[in-house]
């Protein structure tokens, strides 16, 4: 199996192949896979709900 990557923008439901790619793959059946390609957002943190978690105390 071969394969190319290209970013693009989607418009009207049509994926445009880039030209130095287009007739090597023009008539051939193909399988698309889409990304998004926006921003990555980090999860937001949250607090332990156990705050004595992972302590140890002794007691002599």
């Amino acid at each position: 199996m071969k394969a190319i990557n290209f970013k693009t923008i989607l418009k009207n439901g049509i994926v445009t192949i880039p030209a130095e790619y287009s007739s090597e793959w023009e008539g051939k059946q193909i399988c698309v896979i889409l990304l998004d390609n926006a921003e990555k957002i980090l999860p937001v943190e949250t607090t332990d709900i156990n705050p004595l978690k992972g302590s140890v105390t002794f007691d002599e």
